[in-house]
């Protein structure tokens, strides 16, 4: 909890274990100390007064005794009590978290390029190869054919796609089921 200037009035021990220090130590000193740096007071208070008024979590960095950065999300609200303001934080350590999300952007990346390197390589397959390639579907309608296809058979994509496989079989290699 801080006061309307920003300055510490009550923290409890979660909050002493996230950021290292005992309330004994932060009580009376200003929120900045935790967020931010110590020389801006207003712009961490700014920052409540924006999850006051949206009235939803926020996220931002912190920092512990120790240096080290803790990411967190809060919400705030604003209440009085014998003619004074104060702010009360509920925040939540979410370093773990965002760091699993970073990793999983990461990896995300990874795959999105790994794909599109793969696909690049069979599309450079299909349309260098000398062979012919036709993909059709189970009753034998052609869907996609490759540039040699039109070559070795002489005939334009557009009749191609759409076509039998049976089409391109001769008479006697038909079965005839």
């Amino acid at each position: 909890t801080v006061n309307a200037e920003g300055l510490i009035q009550w923290a409890n021990k979660s909050a002493e274990l996230v950021f290292g220090y005992s309330s004994r130590e932060i009580v009376g000193r200003p929120l900045s100390l935790l967020v931010g740096d110590t020389d801006n007071l207003p712009e961490v208070v700014q920052l409540l007064d924006r999850a006051i008024e949206a009235g939803r979590v926020v996220e931002t960095v912190a920092h512990r005794r120790d240096a080290t950065r803790v990411e967190i999300e809060f919400s705030a609200s604003r209440w009085q009590t014998q003619g004074r303001n104060y702010i009360t934080a509920i925040l939540r350590d979410i370093t773990e978290r965002k760091a699993s999300e970073r990793a999983l952007l990461q990896l995300n990346q990874f795959l999105e390029s790994a794909v599109a390197e793969r696909t690049a390589d069979r599309d450079r397959m299909w349309r260098l190869s000398s062979d012919m390639m036709l993909i059709a579907h189970l009753d034998g309608r052609i869907t996609t054919t490759n540039p040699a296809s039109t070559k070795v058979l002489g005939w334009s994509e557009p009749r191609l796609v759409g076509g039998s496989i049976r089409e391109l079989s001769a008479a006697e290699d038909i079965p005839k089921w």
